[in-house]
């Protein structure tokens, strides 16, 4: 279609914006049915198409195309009729913003019309129609599939993991593969220091805590009145634990929230501080001080008392700030950093470049604080409390990555699951809320890539470290991937309660840890040394020695999509020089038997080096009405003694219009050519009669002379 005609476009938009985000019941979750049209041989078990919308163009950083587009309940595949290498697909769960363009009615119409899909990794993929087949509310139906497949909270529908479990089947179910008692037992407790407590069995002393906690022994009393008391002066109710112990020293880790201090000037002994105390006691090193790491700036906490928060000011407790950044810091950093990754995947400064936007600052930083808390335990064998705001970001990636480092069994497949269903699922990481799970909310401040910031920091140490984990960086990556994928309940919703009690995860979901046992050689790594596993060997401890030597960048992660397309631009141009060459050895075969047809007695012409000539050379030939044949008796050797003669050479280069002389590739003329037109001369001076006739018998002289 024109787009200069006159005629109108009525774009209908869906608005979401007074959609309520709310997760489905479970009369919502019934198992929806889906139309399928086709078979899809890459589709997953119980992904369905929704929408197929043929002659479409897909654009993106690397590739234009023209293909048909494959929406279902789980990706979006584009496949392309042009060239099979700009094939692609990428997750629903990845999408954060979807918008129309084009024939707008309040902006110039433009030769495109079409949408526009951003992910979460900051790419951003095109999908236009071609004008000719553009009509009247051409695309509504493609949006608002996609918008409905992308946002299925935002619509009342249940994510895919919910589907996926319905029809797929394991041999093993990883859902009771973390078991807190088992675990704790690891290190010897309960003990005559620590007790298990049920205040939280149900998930109403706090919300955003696991149900089984470890607290002093001491604290306990009846009507756990004292830890009530506790939970009133901490944030969110999130008050100090135990979250991980060296059986040998009984240094521990322990983590909460910040306390809700306020800009109190009182010095009264309170009981938080006795809390604290309490806390302190478990430790039979002497050692009655607790250490308390904040890891927020200093500043940062200092505004937190405006809100009624803050941080200890305890005489009997020491307090250190690791200066790391808030969500919202993280989240627009993160953006840079993909964007130069993406557009130098294979940059020899790349890592210069990622350094200059901070982010790899940001990850030393968290490291800084980790090995912080190593020192103090392992080195020093002291109690240390973690806390920043809340307790479910920065602690927990300190707390997570510390233990890492000073606990072999962290480093292996089994350990490390479980590290991260302690640390990051039971104690409440906001994954819903940071990933933007199902819900149009592409704004939202309150996502940010935490979690996918510790993954980085793991693939920092096991960097320095291969031989000492147990998984490989495939395991890393499988994580980051699915962290956003919607295929498995792991990660879905911000805490335990959610996850277990409301909406009972491990009977309608899919542990993702099911998939990593069920496909365990995949993650195996082969430099693994066993040897190295030995708990509480001073040697098994991991530091990253030298803050001042730059980091990697994590290439696999960040440029491992446009390192793909590049490869794939590498193979398309591979594939077409190939059909070139096919192309112009076929076109030469077609030539020569037609030179071979068509060959003029009054100007025979021999073609030297052939395979080198070009096509213009022929177009050349057709303009100038010039015909020539191939002499199969002239080779190489030939054109030589051909060339030592006088015989001028003349040749035409690609991109020219005109001949030059040259040496080789050359038309010889096998016998002297005609001899070039002059150009017109002045006309001589009329002649009287007598002279005409005397030039006239002149000439018939000659000519007589000649024969």
């Amino acid at each position: 279609m024109n787009t200069g005609e006159s005629q109108s476009f009525i774009i209908e938009e869906n608005n979401t914006n007074n959609l309520v985000a709310r997760v489905p019941t479970a009369q919502d979750r019934k198992t929806p049915t889906y139309p399928t049209t086709e078979i899809l041989p890459w589709a997953l078990p119980g992904e369905s198409l929704q929408k197929k919308e043929k002659n479409i163009c897909c654009i993106t950083y690397y590739i234009k195309s023209r293909g048909v587009v494959y929406v279902t309940n789980y990706r979006v595949h584009f496949e392309s009729d042009e060239a099979p290498e700009d094939s692609f697909f990428f997750l629903l769960g990845n999408v954060a913003r979807i918008e129309k363009f084009g024939f707008s009615s309040n902006t110039t119409r433009s030769n495109v019309y079409g949408i526009e899909i951003c992910l979460k990794d900051q790419r951003k993929i095109k999908f236009a129609y071609p004008k000719q087949s553009v009509v009247r509310h051409i695309r509504r139906d493609f949006y608002q599939i996609l918008h409905k497949m992308a946002f299925p909270i935002s619509y009342n529908l249940p994510f895919f993991a919910t589907i996926y479990r319905s029809i797929v089947s394991y041999e093993l179910d990883c859902w009771n593969l973390y078991n807190p008692e088992a675990e704790y037992s690891r290190f010897g407790v309960p003990n005559n220091d620590w007790a298990l407590c049920h205040i939280n069995q149900n998930y109403t002393f706090c919300s955003s805590y696991p149900a089984l906690l470890y607290v002093p022994k001491i604290s306990i009393d009846n009507n756990y009145e004292f830890l009530n008391k506790i939970a009133n002066s901490r944030s969110s109710r999130r008050i100090p634990v135990l979250s991980w112990m060296n059986s040998k020293t009984s240094a521990a880790i322990v983590r909460s929230s910040q306390p809700l201090v306020g800009f109190k000037l009182s010095k009264k002994y309170t009981d938080d501080e006795k809390y604290l105390q309490q806390i302190a006691s478990t430790n039979h090193n002497g050692l009655w001080k607790l250490n308390i790491i904040d890891a927020r700036p200093h500043a940062n906490a200092q505004a937190n008392r405006a809100k009624g928060g803050g941080f200890e000011n305890y005489e009997s407790c020491s307090l250190e700030f690791m200066d790391i950044q808030n969500i919202h810091a993280v989240r627009e950093l993160i953006k840079k950093c993909r964007d130069v990754c993406a557009e130098y995947p294979e940059h020899e400064k790349l890592k210069d470049i990622v350094e200059s936007t901070k982010w790899l600052s940001y990850i030393r930083s968290i490291l800084r604080a980790s090995e912080a808390v190593v020192n103090l335990v392992h080195d020093e064998k002291k109690t240390v409390l973690v806390h920043c705001s809340d307790g479910w970001d920065r602690t927990a990636q300190i707390t997570s990555i510390a233990m890492l480092m000073m606990d072999p069994y962290y480093r292996t497949i089994n350990g490390f699951a479980i590290l991260i269903e302690k640390e990051w699922c039971s104690f409440g990481h906001k994954f819903s809320h940071r990933c933007g799970h199902g819900v149009d909310k592409p704004n939202d401040s309150e996502r940010s890539p935490i979690f996918l910031q510790f993954l980085e920091c793991v693939w920092q140490i096991y960097n320095n470290y291969s031989s000492y984990f147990e998984f490989n960086d495939r395991y890393l990556l499988f994580l980051a991937d699915e962290l956003y994928s919607c295929r498995f309940g792991t990660f879905l919703f911000n805490n335990e309660c959610e996850r277990i009690k409301e909406h009972h995860c491990p009977n309608t979901t899919v542990s993702i840890w099911t998939h990593i046992y069920n496909n365990y050689k995949d993650f195996v790594n082969e430099k693994y040394n066993h040897n190295l596993s030995t708990t509480g060997d001073s040697n098994s401890t991991l530091k990253i020695l030298d803050y001042n030597k730059p980091l990697d960048v994590w290439r696999a992660y960040y440029s491992g999509p446009a390192l793909e397309s590049l490869e794939k631009l590498k193979e398309k141009r591979e594939r077409l020089e190939r059909e070139s060459e096919e192309k112009n050895i076929n076109n030469f075969s077609r030539k020569k038997s037609s030179f071979d047809a068509s060959s003029d007695d009054n100007s025979s012409y021999s073609l030297v080096e052939v395979e080198d000539a070009d096509d213009a050379l022929c177009r050349e030939f057709k303009r100038q009405n010039i015909s020539f044949n191939i002499s199969p008796s002239l080779n190489s050797n030939d054109y030589k003694n051909h060339h030592s003669n006088n015989h001028s050479t003349i040749v035409l280069y690609e991109g020219h219009s005109t001949f030059h002389k040259q040496s080789s590739p050359a038309i010889i003329p096998t016998r002297p050519a005609p001899p070039r037109p002059t150009p017109p001369r002045p006309s001589p001076p009329k002649l009287s009669t007598s002279n005409i006739n005397a030039v006239k018998f002149s000439k018939i002289t000659e000519a007589s002379s000649n024969d």
